[in-house]
């Protein structure tokens, strides 16, 4: 089984903030212009959140097998 990788989970974090900012930026510019999003930027908008919901979940299942596996250890070392 491979062990807990935090440099992998910091990783994931980072493409996380960065689709965060993407989507962010689209939205603070049809604020900034008073306007609705055009159907390409709502589809990148889109993207970025279901990205964003991707990488929360890939993230909590990483950090949810790593405790399983540390109690399990925990466990079979008693």
């Amino acid at each position: 089984m491979p062990n807990f990788d935090p440099e992998g989970l910091k990783d994931l974090n980072e493409q996380k903030m960065r689709a965060a900012t993407a989507a962010r930026e689209i939205l603070d510019r049809v604020a900034a212009e008073k306007r609705a999003m055009t159907a390409e930027e709502q589809e990148q908008y889109d993207k970025y959140d279901a990205d964003i919901d991707q990488y929360n979940a890939t993230g909590d299942r990483l950090v949810a097998d790593h405790k399983r596996r540390t109690e399990r250890e925990g466990i079979e070392e008693e």
